[in-house]
């Protein structure tokens, strides 16, 4: 996966944890061992995990292929590695 950065004041930084975190929550949420699309409420299994998220016809997010729980896995890593430098 692509290290994701944020521009600030014309430099690259990487993002932190809690703005992984914020990204991911921005488009999903957990619902009852489910990850849902917030757009069009569609869900996935976590044993489906390795698949692409299935979207709804019409939401801006179909095709792109996304693995919401293989990102909210990153976001764990990443709240994880920080922790190990603090």
């Amino acid at each position: 996966m692509a290290l994701k950065i944020r521009l600030t004041n014309k430099e690259c930084h990487p993002m932190t944890p809690m703005e992984k975190l914020a990204e991911w929550h921005a488009d999903w949420r957990i619902i009852q061992g489910t990850i849902n699309c917030k757009t069009c409420h569609c869900a996935q299994l976590e044993g489906d995990r390795e698949n692409s998220f299935s979207h709804a016809p019409g939401c801006a997010k179909t095709g792109l292929k996304i693995q919401p729980w293989q990102a909210l896995d990153d976001v764990q890593k990443a709240f994880s590695r920080a922790q190990k430098h603090d």
